[in-house]
């Protein structure tokens, strides 16, 4: 796209964006990876030396920008998973109508707020039940040893939605590293769709942080506040006689160092 505005051709251009745009709509996210973003940079980098102005950024590339991150952010990081809105699950009781046991197991299952059910009887009852709710990620079970014959405690959980809810944020961390390679100039390029693009606000749903601090986590920041923080974290290193590779740093042994590490690494985690 780059060579094409350096030739001075912009009806090819335009032509160019509007394809790229709309193919960025179903291509192949490896292609999107390999392709697409190192032509944004590259793009990025042409309009620094051509526009002189935040106006001009947006006005000539401000739409091409925002339609393909916007593709890349519905695509691959995708909705947020959402919160059950109760506790009812699939019945997973066997097919024998003399067992009490698979019934009181499905009645529990399919109960909307109850999320824990004692089975109180012999072993081999115990053993069944287990083996009709194995593999259920959502389901836990638990033997308690205090009491002849033992009780089965089998409990619902959330357990799935986590860790799917583990894995976006993981694609919310990837997306926001390809848009702060982009930086700066991101936010004049985007515009008034800075915070609704680079936040994710697309994608993200409205319990996103009160689910995040359930879990003990600290929330995605913004692009251009996670690369301040970075950009700060190497002065102090530098300040601090730090080499920047951990070797070194403020206090001793490089703690100062190894901190800012620690602290790049949680969020790469998590975010």
């Amino acid at each position: 796209m780059s060579t094409v505005l350096q030739l001075g051709l912009h009806d090819d251009f335009d032509k160019l964006a509007q394809t790229i745009t709309t193919a960025c709509k179903t291509i192949d996210m490896a292609a999107f990876e390999l392709l697409v973003w190192p032509s944004l940079k590259s793009l990025r980098d042409l309009c620094k030396h051509t526009h002189s102005t935040p106006e001009n950024h947006i006005n000539s590339h401000g739409p091409l920008f925002q339609g393909i991150i916007a593709s890349y952010i519905t695509r691959f990081v995708r909705l947020e998973p959402a919160r059950p809105t109760d506790w009812k699950m699939s019945r997973k009781g066997c097919s024998n109508p003399s067992c009490d046991d698979c019934k009181t197991l499905d009645r529990f299952l399919t109960h909307s707020s109850q999320q824990s059910e004692p089975f109180q009887t012999a072993q081999h009852q115990r053993k069944h039940l287990s083996n009709q709710i194995f593999g259920e990620m959502n389901l836990g079970t638990e033997t308690d040893e205090s009491r002849s014959p033992h009780t089965l405690v089998v409990t619902k959980t959330d357990k799935r939605r986590r860790d799917e809810h583990g894995r976006w944020r993981s694609r919310c961390w990837t997306a926001t590293k390809q848009m702060q390679s982009l930086e700066p100039g991101l936010g004049a390029l985007l515009g008034g769709r800075y915070e609704e693009i680079a936040g994710l606000g697309a994608v993200k749903l409205h319990s996103t942080e009160k689910d995040i601090k359930d879990q003990g986590r600290e929330p995605l920041a913004p692009v251009q506040q996670q690369q301040q923080a970075a950009s700060n974290r190497g002065k102090r290193k530098a300040e601090d006689g730090g080499d920047g590779n951990g070797d070194g740093g403020g206090g001793e042994d490089g703690e100062d160092a190894e901190e800012g590490v620690g602290e790049w690494n949680e969020l790469g985690r998590w975010c």
